[in-house]
């Protein structure tokens, strides 16, 4: 005999355990149950932060809020953007209050062990969450089974297992993928360096863009997207040689470039640059830029050199029947805008405000109705993402001639 419950969440993370948290408290009356690999651990108490850290969005701020996270002395609010090219002196820098958010921050960095380790104990204090480390065996629609052999039957089922997608690939949503063929080095660095106006920095190579990323206590977290064999050159290089290698990335002028090229290509190119930079929310009003800001030096490592494959994908569906995907289980996105887990958020309040609606209104939690409803919130919203980072990361690439004479031209019109 299947035991019964409204809603299970398989897989844990930021978006499952935001979910559960804020499920169960718009839901009280519904019990609901994450299974997840492992418990998260206490919050870090070390004063250096981790090395995965996220560049959140206010409105990733809101979601977390929502789920009980107080993201308090672990976090790093900074209140503008600077975005450049390696190969022309055409830049871009975004603050929240030309960007007119309604917040003084454009955004925060802040450490995943602290959130989903914050959002654990939140969902703890919850009487109708439960998380349990019963590993999930097989699911069929909204039917889960254990490895121990507990068979359950949801009202609906979440998937939130992660762009691997146990749930996903068994039963068969499809999924498109698009390899990169680039690798992000992911480290902390420090500084003595103080700055009066935080500021996250991204420069872009035809390899792929560098973020420079403000955290706490003089730490900055680096993501570099580049080719395979250069992270791994720069994940084996010594640690004096690697810091010098990202002051010079960050720090050096432009290299010189011929714009030899007819100018309709450099047109279609510039053009397709600033649709790529305001799908992604990296446009900024016209003569709003502001003087350009030289990045900190560097002074040492903070942490190890971590290297991770880059590549895009996207469900065929969101949903089936009684089931749903939500988060990296049903897309993923290259970093260089930052917009993976602010993307996962938006998705966990789109489904919680679909289920909250359809529960009020008496339909079912699994019904086609508030799934589809997601589903048609959400897609749209990824594709345009997805369509600005593929425009960007194509623009970018270029190192001849007309790439380069279109992004000048591109930066300076956005």
């Amino acid at each position: 005999m299947a035991a019964h419950q409204s809603i299970s969440i398989v897989g844990g993370g930021v978006t499952g355990f935001s979910l559960l948290s804020i499920l169960s408290k718009r839901l009280p009356s519904i019990p609901v149950t994450l299974y997840t690999a492992f418990l998260p651990p206490p919050p870090p108490s070390s004063p250096s932060p981790d090395v995965r850290t996220y560049a959140l969005s206010p409105g990733s701020v809101k979601v977390l809020s929502e789920a009980g996270v107080d993201l308090g002395s672990r976090c790093q609010p900074y209140t503008s953007m600077q975005v450049w090219d390696s190969l022309t002196p055409s830049y871009l820098r975004f603050s929240s209050s030309s960007l007119d958010l309604g917040t003084p921050n454009l955004g925060v960095c802040a450490e995943d062990s602290y959130i989903v380790s914050s959002l654990h104990e939140a969902a703890s204090k919850l009487p109708n969450a439960k998380v349990t480390t019963d590993k999930v065996a097989k699911v069929d629609g909204s039917r889960l089974t254990t490895e121990g052999g507990d068979v359950v039957d949801s009202s609906l089922l979440i998937a939130s297992d992660g762009g691997n997608s146990f749930v996903r690939k068994s039963q068969n949503y499809g999924c498109t993928w698009h390899d990169y063929g680039r690798t992000s080095l992911i480290c902390t660095v420090r500084t003595s360096e103080t700055s009066s106006v935080p500021t996250a920095f991204q420069r872009f190579f035809p390899a792929g863009p560098l973020a420079l990323l403000p955290l706490w206590g003089g730490y900055y977290s680096i993501v570099w997207s580049t080719t395979p064999e250069h992270a791994r050159a720069l994940r084996g290089a010594g640690e004096a040689e690697f810091v010098d290698a990202v002051n010079s990335a960050l720090q050096g002028g432009p290299s010189r470039y011929q714009a030899d090229t007819g100018i309709g290509l450099v047109d279609d190119l510039a053009s397709t640059l600033v649709n790529g930079l305001s799908l992604v929310n990296m446009n900024e009003p016209l003569g709003s830029c502001g003087p350009f800001a030289a990045p900190p030096l560097l002074d040492s490592l903070g942490s190890e050199r971590f290297l991770l494959p880059l590549h895009a994908h996207h469900a065929g569906t969101y949903y089936k029947e009684g089931q749903v995907l939500v988060g990296d289980a049903a897309h993923g996105v290259h970093p260089m805008a930052g917009q993976g887990l602010n993307l996962g958020l938006k998705g966990v309040r789109s489904l919680a405000d679909q289920l909250t609606e359809a529960h009020g209104s008496g339909v079912g939690l699994g019904d086609d109705h508030p799934l589809s409803c997601y589903e048609a919130d959400r897609r749209s919203d990824v594709a345009k993402v997805m369509g600005g980072i593929h425009a960007l990361h194509h623009v970018f690439g270029w190192e001849g001639g007309p790439g380069v004479a279109a992004r000048s031209v591109g930066m300076t019109v956005t």
